[in-house]
Protein backbone atom coordinates (compact mmCIF):
# COMPACT_ATOMS: atom_id res chain seq x y z
CA UNK A 1 0.00 0.00 0.00
CA UNK A 2 0.93 3.72 -0.72
CA UNK A 3 3.43 4.82 2.24
CA UNK A 4 1.50 8.45 2.08
CA UNK A 5 -1.95 6.71 2.75
CA UNK A 6 -0.85 4.54 5.46
CA UNK A 7 0.82 7.07 7.27
CA UNK A 8 -2.00 9.57 6.91
CA UNK A 9 -4.69 6.43 7.80
CA UNK A 10 -2.58 5.63 11.01
CA UNK A 11 -3.08 9.19 12.26
CA UNK A 12 -6.69 9.17 10.99
CA UNK A 13 -7.42 5.83 13.53
CA UNK A 14 -5.40 7.74 16.84
CA UNK A 15 -7.74 11.05 15.64
CA UNK A 16 -11.28 8.75 15.46
CA UNK A 17 -13.05 9.20 19.07
CA UNK A 18 -15.16 12.25 17.67
CA UNK A 19 -14.70 13.60 13.88
CA UNK A 20 -12.82 16.67 14.87
CA UNK A 21 -10.51 16.71 11.40
CA UNK A 22 -11.51 19.50 9.15
CA UNK A 23 -12.23 18.92 5.45
CA UNK A 24 -11.41 22.02 3.96
CA UNK A 25 -8.92 25.19 5.14
CA UNK A 26 -11.14 28.33 5.84
CA UNK A 27 -14.90 29.06 5.86
CA UNK A 28 -16.39 28.51 2.88
CA UNK A 29 -19.20 30.99 0.80
CA UNK A 30 -21.93 30.45 1.97
CA UNK A 31 -24.18 28.75 -0.71
CA UNK A 32 -27.08 31.01 -0.87
CA UNK A 33 -25.01 34.36 -1.86
CA UNK A 34 -22.68 32.64 -3.62
CA UNK A 35 -22.61 34.25 -7.83
CA UNK A 36 -20.97 30.73 -9.00
CA UNK A 37 -23.41 28.11 -9.81
CA UNK A 38 -22.54 24.50 -8.73
CA UNK A 39 -23.14 21.25 -10.90
CA UNK A 40 -23.07 19.61 -7.40
CA UNK A 41 -25.52 22.16 -5.89
CA UNK A 42 -27.28 20.06 -2.77
CA UNK A 43 -30.14 20.99 -0.39
CA UNK A 44 -30.50 20.61 3.21
CA UNK A 45 -33.79 18.30 2.14
CA UNK A 46 -31.33 15.93 0.50
CA UNK A 47 -28.89 15.49 3.17
CA UNK A 48 -31.80 14.95 5.60
CA UNK A 49 -31.47 11.76 6.97
CA UNK A 50 -29.12 9.44 9.32
CA UNK A 51 -25.52 8.75 8.31
CA UNK A 52 -22.85 6.90 9.60
CA UNK A 53 -19.79 7.92 10.27
CA UNK A 54 -16.85 6.23 9.35
CA UNK A 55 -12.81 6.05 9.26
CA UNK A 56 -10.34 3.95 7.31
CA UNK A 57 -9.80 0.07 8.71
CA UNK A 58 -5.95 0.88 9.32
CA UNK A 59 -4.09 1.14 5.81
CA UNK A 60 -7.12 0.88 3.82
CA UNK A 61 -9.27 3.72 2.06
CA UNK A 62 -12.06 3.70 3.85
CA UNK A 63 -14.49 2.70 0.66
CA UNK A 64 -12.46 -0.69 0.75
CA UNK A 65 -12.02 -1.38 4.39
CA UNK A 66 -13.72 0.65 7.17
CA UNK A 67 -15.00 0.47 10.78
CA UNK A 68 -17.75 3.02 12.19
CA UNK A 69 -17.08 5.66 14.79
CA UNK A 70 -20.69 6.95 15.36
CA UNK A 71 -23.70 8.37 13.73
CA UNK A 72 -24.39 12.07 12.31
CA UNK A 73 -28.45 12.79 11.74
CA UNK A 74 -29.29 15.46 10.06
CA UNK A 75 -32.27 17.68 10.03
CA UNK A 76 -33.99 19.47 7.17
CA UNK A 77 -33.95 22.48 9.69
CA UNK A 78 -30.06 22.29 9.34
CA UNK A 79 -29.40 20.98 12.35
CA UNK A 80 -27.59 17.68 13.22
CA UNK A 81 -26.59 15.31 16.21
CA UNK A 82 -23.68 13.30 16.29
CA UNK A 83 -23.14 10.29 18.19
CA UNK A 84 -19.98 8.75 18.83
CA UNK A 85 -18.84 4.88 18.95
CA UNK A 86 -19.07 5.19 22.95
CA UNK A 87 -22.88 7.19 22.98
CA UNK A 88 -22.13 10.61 23.94
CA UNK A 89 -24.03 13.33 21.50
CA UNK A 90 -23.60 16.39 20.44
CA UNK A 91 -25.67 19.23 18.25
CA UNK A 92 -24.86 21.97 15.93
CA UNK A 93 -26.00 23.17 12.62
CA UNK A 94 -24.88 22.54 9.02
CA UNK A 95 -23.51 24.85 6.56
CA UNK A 96 -23.47 24.60 2.75
CA UNK A 97 -20.77 26.61 0.84
CA UNK A 98 -18.92 26.40 -1.99
CA UNK A 99 -14.82 26.50 -2.13
CA UNK A 100 -13.16 27.12 -5.33
CA UNK A 101 -10.60 24.37 -5.97
CA UNK A 102 -8.35 24.84 -9.58
CA UNK A 103 -10.83 26.84 -11.09
CA UNK A 104 -13.64 24.15 -10.46
CA UNK A 105 -16.45 24.90 -7.62
CA UNK A 106 -17.28 22.09 -5.28
CA UNK A 107 -20.14 22.37 -3.13
CA UNK A 108 -19.27 21.87 0.91
CA UNK A 109 -21.20 20.98 3.68
CA UNK A 110 -19.88 22.32 7.18
CA UNK A 111 -21.01 20.95 10.39
CA UNK A 112 -20.83 23.26 13.34
CA UNK A 113 -20.79 23.85 17.28
CA UNK A 114 -22.09 27.24 17.60
CA UNK A 115 -19.13 29.22 15.51
CA UNK A 116 -16.55 26.82 15.76
CA UNK A 117 -16.35 24.03 12.48
CA UNK A 118 -15.95 20.86 13.47
CA UNK A 119 -15.57 18.64 10.86
CA UNK A 120 -16.87 18.87 7.13
CA UNK A 121 -16.63 17.35 3.77
CA UNK A 122 -17.62 17.87 -0.07
CA UNK A 123 -20.47 16.71 -1.85
CA UNK A 124 -20.51 15.75 -4.83
CA UNK A 125 -24.00 14.08 -7.39
CA UNK A 126 -21.82 11.15 -8.71
CA UNK A 127 -21.31 10.23 -4.97
CA UNK A 128 -24.45 11.30 -3.55
CA UNK A 129 -24.85 9.10 -0.39
CA UNK A 130 -20.68 9.57 0.60
CA UNK A 131 -19.60 13.01 2.18
CA UNK A 132 -15.65 12.84 2.13
CA UNK A 133 -14.21 14.47 5.06
CA UNK A 134 -10.99 16.01 3.65
CA UNK A 135 -9.51 14.73 0.21
CA UNK A 136 -7.44 11.06 1.24
CA UNK A 137 -10.11 9.07 1.70
CA UNK A 138 -10.01 7.72 4.82
CA UNK A 139 -12.64 9.43 6.24
CA UNK A 140 -16.62 9.97 5.62
CA UNK A 141 -20.37 9.92 6.10
CA UNK A 142 -22.38 7.67 4.41
CA UNK A 143 -26.19 7.86 4.19
CA UNK A 144 -28.04 4.96 6.46
CA UNK A 145 -28.78 1.84 4.42
CA UNK A 146 -26.44 2.34 1.15
CA UNK A 147 -24.47 -1.02 0.69
CA UNK A 148 -25.10 -1.30 3.72
CA UNK A 149 -24.69 -5.20 4.45
CA UNK A 150 -22.56 -7.39 6.57
CA UNK A 151 -20.49 -10.06 6.23
CA UNK A 152 -22.58 -12.74 7.23
CA UNK A 153 -24.95 -12.02 4.59
CA UNK A 154 -22.39 -13.56 2.34
CA UNK A 155 -20.78 -16.61 4.91
CA UNK A 156 -20.98 -20.50 3.33
CA UNK A 157 -19.54 -21.71 -0.03
CA UNK A 158 -19.86 -20.09 -3.50
CA UNK A 159 -18.82 -21.58 -6.85
CA UNK A 160 -16.15 -19.37 -8.74
CA UNK A 161 -17.59 -19.47 -13.02
CA UNK A 162 -16.24 -17.89 -15.74
CA UNK A 163 -18.35 -17.68 -19.33
CA UNK A 164 -18.05 -20.94 -21.25
CA UNK A 165 -16.78 -19.82 -24.18
CA UNK A 166 -18.30 -16.61 -25.31
CA UNK A 167 -21.82 -16.73 -23.81
CA UNK A 168 -22.58 -14.92 -20.66
CA UNK A 169 -21.67 -16.45 -17.61
CA UNK A 170 -25.23 -16.62 -16.07
CA UNK A 171 -26.04 -18.76 -19.29
CA UNK A 172 -23.29 -21.31 -19.64
CA UNK A 173 -20.40 -21.64 -16.99
CA UNK A 174 -17.24 -23.95 -16.48
CA UNK A 175 -16.76 -24.15 -13.10
CA UNK A 176 -13.20 -23.18 -11.22
CA UNK A 177 -13.33 -23.89 -7.78
CA UNK A 178 -14.66 -22.80 -5.13
CA UNK A 179 -14.84 -19.70 -2.41
CA UNK A 180 -15.69 -20.51 1.56
CA UNK A 181 -16.14 -17.28 3.04
CA UNK A 182 -15.85 -17.59 6.88
CA UNK A 183 -17.46 -15.08 9.47
CA UNK A 184 -14.08 -14.70 11.15
CA UNK A 185 -13.35 -12.18 8.24
CA UNK A 186 -11.24 -15.43 6.03
CA UNK A 187 -11.98 -16.95 2.66
CA UNK A 188 -10.82 -20.06 1.27
CA UNK A 189 -9.92 -20.45 -2.32
CA UNK A 190 -10.01 -23.87 -3.95
CA UNK A 191 -9.02 -24.40 -7.57
CA UNK A 192 -9.93 -27.55 -9.54
CA UNK A 193 -6.88 -28.67 -9.18
CA UNK A 194 -7.28 -28.98 -5.20
CA UNK A 195 -4.97 -25.89 -4.60
CA UNK A 196 -6.27 -23.95 -1.97
CA UNK A 197 -5.47 -20.03 -0.77
CA UNK A 198 -6.46 -18.59 2.52
CA UNK A 199 -6.83 -15.05 3.33
CA UNK A 200 -9.15 -11.75 4.36
CA UNK A 201 -11.62 -10.57 2.79
CA UNK A 202 -13.18 -7.38 3.67
CA UNK A 203 -16.35 -5.62 3.21
CA UNK A 204 -16.37 -2.06 0.94
CA UNK A 205 -18.77 -0.13 -1.79
CA UNK A 206 -18.09 1.55 -5.19
CA UNK A 207 -20.61 3.89 -6.55
CA UNK A 208 -21.38 3.45 -9.96
CA UNK A 209 -23.37 5.58 -12.04
CA UNK A 210 -24.04 7.55 -8.78
CA UNK A 211 -25.21 4.07 -6.95
CA UNK A 212 -23.55 2.49 -4.26
CA UNK A 213 -23.42 -1.42 -4.61
CA UNK A 214 -21.56 -3.41 -1.88
CA UNK A 215 -18.12 -5.03 -2.89
CA UNK A 216 -16.62 -8.09 -1.26
CA UNK A 217 -12.86 -7.66 -1.72
CA UNK A 218 -10.13 -10.57 -1.61
CA UNK A 219 -6.91 -10.23 -0.08
CA UNK A 220 -3.66 -12.50 -0.67
CA UNK A 221 -1.06 -10.31 1.52
CA UNK A 222 -1.87 -6.34 0.73
CA UNK A 223 -2.72 -7.16 -2.84
CA UNK A 224 -6.57 -7.23 -3.57
CA UNK A 225 -6.65 -10.45 -5.81
CA UNK A 226 -10.70 -10.28 -6.48
CA UNK A 227 -13.51 -8.14 -6.16
CA UNK A 228 -16.67 -8.71 -6.59
CA UNK A 229 -19.74 -6.56 -6.89
CA UNK A 230 -23.04 -7.24 -4.78
CA UNK A 231 -26.73 -5.63 -6.37
CA UNK A 232 -29.37 -5.85 -3.94
CA UNK A 233 -31.72 -6.99 -7.12
CA UNK A 234 -28.91 -10.68 -7.51
CA UNK A 235 -28.62 -11.52 -3.72
CA UNK A 236 -27.16 -15.02 -4.68
CA UNK A 237 -24.44 -13.83 -7.38
CA UNK A 238 -21.34 -11.25 -6.89
CA UNK A 239 -20.17 -10.45 -10.40
CA UNK A 240 -15.65 -10.01 -10.29
CA UNK A 241 -15.57 -7.18 -13.74
CA UNK A 242 -18.29 -5.75 -15.56
CA UNK A 243 -18.13 -7.71 -18.72
CA UNK A 244 -20.59 -10.23 -16.87
CA UNK A 245 -18.20 -13.12 -17.61
CA UNK A 246 -17.04 -14.00 -14.23
CA UNK A 247 -18.66 -14.34 -10.84
CA UNK A 248 -19.41 -16.36 -7.53
CA UNK A 249 -22.84 -17.93 -7.27
CA UNK A 250 -24.34 -19.40 -4.38
CA UNK A 251 -24.38 -23.43 -4.64
CA UNK A 252 -27.64 -23.80 -6.32
CA UNK A 253 -29.65 -25.46 -3.37
CA UNK A 254 -28.94 -22.31 -1.32
CA UNK A 255 -30.44 -19.95 -4.10
CA UNK A 256 -33.25 -17.45 -3.75
CA UNK A 257 -36.32 -17.48 -6.12
CA UNK A 258 -34.85 -13.96 -7.31
CA UNK A 259 -32.00 -15.45 -8.43
CA UNK A 260 -33.12 -18.65 -10.27
CA UNK A 261 -35.52 -15.87 -12.25
CA UNK A 262 -33.46 -13.58 -12.95
CA UNK A 263 -31.07 -16.57 -14.37
CA UNK A 264 -33.35 -17.80 -16.71
CA UNK A 265 -34.91 -14.35 -17.84
CA UNK A 266 -31.69 -13.08 -19.12
CA UNK A 267 -30.88 -16.85 -20.57
CA UNK A 268 -34.08 -15.80 -22.33
CA UNK A 269 -33.47 -12.51 -23.40
CA UNK A 270 -29.65 -14.15 -24.53
CA UNK A 271 -31.38 -16.70 -26.78
CA UNK A 272 -34.24 -14.91 -28.11
CA UNK A 273 -31.68 -11.92 -29.44
CA UNK A 274 -29.44 -14.65 -30.73
CA UNK A 275 -31.97 -16.79 -33.26
CA UNK A 276 -33.34 -12.66 -33.60
CA UNK A 277 -29.84 -11.42 -34.48
CA UNK A 278 -27.58 -10.93 -37.98
CA UNK A 279 -24.93 -13.54 -37.38
CA UNK A 280 -21.75 -13.12 -40.08
CA UNK A 281 -21.76 -15.75 -42.52
CA UNK A 282 -20.46 -16.55 -46.23
CA UNK A 283 -22.27 -13.98 -48.72
CA UNK A 284 -22.25 -17.11 -51.34
CA UNK A 285 -25.40 -19.12 -51.04
CA UNK A 286 -24.13 -22.71 -49.80
CA UNK A 287 -27.86 -24.42 -50.79
CA UNK A 288 -31.64 -23.91 -50.60
CA UNK A 289 -34.54 -25.92 -48.16
CA UNK A 290 -37.84 -25.56 -49.42
CA UNK A 291 -36.62 -22.04 -51.21
CA UNK A 292 -35.20 -20.71 -48.40
CA UNK A 293 -31.14 -19.55 -48.97
CA UNK A 294 -28.62 -20.66 -46.47
CA UNK A 295 -25.30 -19.54 -45.77
CA UNK A 296 -21.92 -20.88 -44.03
CA UNK A 297 -21.70 -19.46 -40.34
CA UNK A 298 -17.98 -17.49 -40.20
CA UNK A 299 -18.85 -15.98 -36.50
CA UNK A 300 -18.88 -18.44 -33.62
CA UNK A 301 -18.14 -16.44 -30.71
CA UNK A 302 -22.42 -17.26 -29.78
CA UNK A 303 -22.79 -20.48 -31.02
CA UNK A 304 -20.85 -23.46 -32.09
CA UNK A 305 -23.33 -26.25 -32.24
CA UNK A 306 -27.10 -26.86 -32.01
CA UNK A 307 -26.39 -29.65 -29.90
CA UNK A 308 -24.53 -27.27 -27.73
CA UNK A 309 -27.24 -24.78 -28.01
CA UNK A 310 -30.34 -27.01 -27.20
CA UNK A 311 -28.74 -28.64 -24.24
CA UNK A 312 -28.55 -25.09 -22.32
CA UNK A 313 -32.09 -24.50 -23.25
CA UNK A 314 -33.44 -28.05 -21.84
CA UNK A 315 -31.35 -27.29 -18.97
CA UNK A 316 -33.61 -23.63 -18.25
CA UNK A 317 -36.72 -24.11 -19.95
CA UNK A 318 -39.50 -26.25 -20.29
CA UNK A 319 -42.86 -26.18 -21.55
CA UNK A 320 -44.32 -23.37 -24.57
CA UNK A 321 -40.98 -21.61 -24.17
CA UNK A 322 -38.21 -24.60 -24.42
CA UNK A 323 -40.16 -25.40 -27.67
CA UNK A 324 -40.62 -22.10 -28.59
CA UNK A 325 -36.53 -22.16 -28.49
CA UNK A 326 -36.10 -25.08 -30.15
CA UNK A 327 -38.22 -24.55 -32.95
CA UNK A 328 -36.25 -21.36 -33.45
CA UNK A 329 -32.80 -23.81 -33.39
CA UNK A 330 -34.31 -25.93 -36.42
CA UNK A 331 -35.91 -22.86 -38.27
CA UNK A 332 -32.85 -20.57 -38.04
CA UNK A 333 -29.63 -22.84 -38.63
CA UNK A 334 -28.89 -26.37 -40.22
CA UNK A 335 -25.85 -28.59 -39.62
CA UNK A 336 -24.63 -30.60 -42.08
CA UNK A 337 -21.55 -32.61 -42.41
CA UNK A 338 -20.51 -30.42 -39.14
CA UNK A 339 -20.59 -27.56 -40.67
CA UNK A 340 -23.50 -24.74 -39.63
CA UNK A 341 -25.83 -22.96 -42.06
CA UNK A 342 -28.07 -19.87 -40.96
CA UNK A 343 -30.99 -18.54 -43.34
CA UNK A 344 -31.98 -14.60 -42.77
CA UNK A 345 -34.95 -15.24 -41.07
CA UNK A 346 -33.91 -11.93 -39.07
CA UNK A 347 -36.91 -10.69 -36.63
CA UNK A 348 -37.12 -8.44 -33.21
CA UNK A 349 -36.80 -10.09 -30.12
CA UNK A 350 -37.90 -9.81 -26.24
CA UNK A 351 -35.60 -8.31 -23.69
CA UNK A 352 -36.65 -8.97 -20.55
CA UNK A 353 -35.14 -5.85 -18.06
CA UNK A 354 -33.84 -7.05 -14.87
CA UNK A 355 -31.84 -4.62 -13.58
CA UNK A 356 -33.89 -3.77 -11.05
CA UNK A 357 -34.58 -6.99 -9.79
CA UNK A 358 -38.14 -8.92 -10.29
CA UNK A 359 -40.91 -9.42 -7.81
CA UNK A 360 -41.49 -12.75 -6.66
CA UNK A 361 -45.45 -14.06 -6.40
CA UNK A 362 -47.74 -17.12 -6.43
CA UNK A 363 -44.97 -19.33 -4.81
CA UNK A 364 -45.84 -22.72 -4.00
CA UNK A 365 -43.80 -25.76 -3.39
CA UNK A 366 -43.74 -26.74 -7.67
CA UNK A 367 -44.62 -23.27 -8.93
CA UNK A 368 -44.10 -19.82 -8.11
CA UNK A 369 -44.29 -16.19 -10.91
CA UNK A 370 -41.61 -13.58 -11.33
CA UNK A 371 -42.31 -9.99 -12.92
CA UNK A 372 -39.22 -7.51 -13.53
CA UNK A 373 -39.69 -4.91 -11.60
CA UNK A 374 -38.36 -2.39 -14.71
CA UNK A 375 -39.97 -1.92 -18.11
CA UNK A 376 -38.21 -2.95 -21.41
CA UNK A 377 -39.41 0.30 -22.89
CA UNK A 378 -41.29 -1.32 -25.66
CA UNK A 379 -43.45 -4.39 -24.88
CA UNK A 380 -43.55 -3.73 -21.17
CA UNK A 381 -42.65 -5.15 -18.30
CA UNK A 382 -42.08 -8.98 -18.45
CA UNK A 383 -43.51 -11.72 -16.22
CA UNK A 384 -42.54 -15.50 -16.26
CA UNK A 385 -44.13 -18.97 -14.83
CA UNK A 386 -41.19 -21.24 -13.07
CA UNK A 387 -42.05 -24.91 -12.42
CA UNK A 388 -40.07 -27.41 -10.63
CA UNK A 389 -39.02 -30.12 -12.92
CA UNK A 390 -36.16 -32.79 -11.74
CA UNK A 391 -35.37 -30.91 -8.63
CA UNK A 392 -34.30 -27.57 -11.10
CA UNK A 393 -36.20 -24.62 -11.46
CA UNK A 394 -36.94 -23.84 -15.33
CA UNK A 395 -38.67 -21.47 -16.80
CA UNK A 396 -42.12 -22.34 -18.57
CA UNK A 397 -43.95 -19.48 -20.02
CA UNK A 398 -43.87 -15.47 -20.21
CA UNK A 399 -45.88 -12.38 -21.38
CA UNK A 400 -45.61 -8.88 -20.80
CA UNK A 401 -47.86 -6.22 -20.19
CA UNK A 402 -48.19 -3.09 -17.76
CA UNK A 403 -48.83 -5.43 -14.44
CA UNK A 404 -50.01 -2.14 -12.40
CA UNK A 405 -50.69 -4.84 -9.43
CA UNK A 406 -47.81 -6.54 -9.30
CA UNK A 407 -47.12 -5.75 -5.58
CA UNK A 408 -48.94 -8.73 -4.63
CA UNK A 409 -52.73 -7.15 -4.98
CA UNK A 410 -55.87 -7.47 -7.32
CA UNK A 411 -54.96 -9.89 -9.97
CA UNK A 412 -52.01 -11.35 -8.24
CA UNK A 413 -52.54 -13.37 -5.54
CA UNK A 414 -48.96 -13.26 -3.29
CA UNK A 415 -48.31 -15.74 -0.68
CA UNK A 416 -47.10 -14.23 2.20
CA UNK A 417 -43.90 -16.01 3.52
CA UNK A 418 -42.80 -14.08 7.18
CA UNK A 419 -40.14 -12.46 7.26
CA UNK A 420 -39.98 -12.09 3.57
CA UNK A 421 -39.85 -8.01 3.92
CA UNK A 422 -38.21 -7.89 0.09
CA UNK A 423 -40.84 -10.45 -1.34
CA UNK A 424 -38.39 -12.39 -2.91
CA UNK A 425 -39.82 -15.75 -2.24
CA UNK A 426 -37.21 -16.21 0.72
CA UNK A 427 -35.90 -14.72 4.16
CA UNK A 428 -32.43 -13.88 4.38
CA UNK A 429 -30.09 -11.33 5.70
CA UNK A 430 -31.29 -8.71 3.27
CA UNK A 431 -35.09 -8.27 4.35
CA UNK A 432 -33.10 -7.99 8.04
CA UNK A 433 -31.64 -4.96 6.23
CA UNK A 434 -34.86 -3.60 3.91
CA UNK A 435 -36.76 -3.82 7.31
CA UNK A 436 -34.21 -0.99 8.65
CA UNK A 437 -33.91 0.70 5.29
CA UNK A 438 -37.59 1.85 5.88
CA UNK A 439 -37.71 2.39 9.45
CA UNK A 440 -34.57 4.53 9.44
CA UNK A 441 -35.37 6.37 5.82
CA UNK A 442 -38.76 5.64 4.56
CA UNK A 443 -38.24 8.72 2.31
CA UNK A 444 -36.59 6.06 0.10
CA UNK A 445 -37.00 2.63 1.30
CA UNK A 446 -40.46 3.14 2.61
CA UNK A 447 -43.78 2.32 1.07
CA UNK A 448 -43.60 4.99 -0.99
CA UNK A 449 -40.29 5.49 -1.01
CA UNK A 450 -38.18 7.22 -4.27
CA UNK A 451 -35.47 3.57 -3.83
CA UNK A 452 -36.04 1.22 -6.79
CA UNK A 453 -35.96 -1.23 -4.35
CA UNK A 454 -38.24 -0.03 -1.49
CA UNK A 455 -40.29 -1.67 0.98
CA UNK A 456 -44.17 -2.68 -0.71
CA UNK A 457 -47.01 -3.02 0.85
CA UNK A 458 -46.94 -6.88 0.89
CA UNK A 459 -43.12 -6.76 1.96
CA UNK A 460 -44.47 -4.92 5.31
CA UNK A 461 -47.19 -7.54 5.48
CA UNK A 462 -44.58 -10.33 5.27
CA UNK A 463 -41.85 -8.21 7.52
CA UNK A 464 -44.80 -7.50 10.51
CA UNK A 465 -43.29 -10.87 12.32
CA UNK A 466 -46.24 -10.25 15.45
CA UNK A 467 -48.93 -7.87 13.92
CA UNK A 468 -47.90 -5.15 15.76
CA UNK A 469 -46.49 -3.45 12.54
CA UNK A 470 -43.19 -2.40 11.56
CA UNK A 471 -40.53 -1.67 14.12
CA UNK A 472 -36.88 -2.88 15.03
CA UNK A 473 -38.04 -5.72 16.78
CA UNK A 474 -39.53 -7.56 13.64
CA UNK A 475 -35.80 -6.98 12.11
CA UNK A 476 -34.41 -8.32 15.16
CA UNK A 477 -36.58 -11.30 15.62
CA UNK A 478 -35.58 -12.32 11.63
CA UNK A 479 -31.97 -12.23 11.97
CA UNK A 480 -32.31 -14.17 15.83
CA UNK A 481 -34.17 -17.14 13.81
CA UNK A 482 -31.03 -16.98 10.68
CA UNK A 483 -28.54 -17.47 13.62
CA UNK A 484 -30.58 -20.20 15.18
CA UNK A 485 -30.64 -17.94 18.34
CA UNK A 486 -33.94 -19.14 19.31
Amino acid sequence: MRNFVTVIAAISVMLSAAPMTTAYAADTVSASVTSEASLDNVSMEQLAGQWKYQISDTNYDVEISSKDNGTVVISKDGTYTYTDASGKTSTGTVKLGFEIIGGTSLQTVGFYEGSEHKFGGYYHNEEPDALYLGNNRISRLVRKGSAEVSLSDFTGTWKYQESNGDYPVDVSAKELGTFEISADGTYKYTDIDGKTITDKVKIGDETIGGKMFAVLRFFEGSEIKNAATCRASRPDELYIGNSGRIRLVREADKKSLTTHAIEKMDAYTFFDDLFARYIAHSDKEAFKVNDISYYKVTDFSLITSLDDIKDIIGKMFTGEIKDYFMRECNARFLEKDGILYINDGKRGSLQFNTNDGVIISDVTAEKFTATTVASNGLQGKCRAVFVLENGSWKMSSCTTGDFKNDNGTASQTAVRVSGDANCDGGVDMSDVVLIMQALSNPNKYGENGTAELHITAQGIVNADTNGDGLTVGDAQAIQKALLDLG
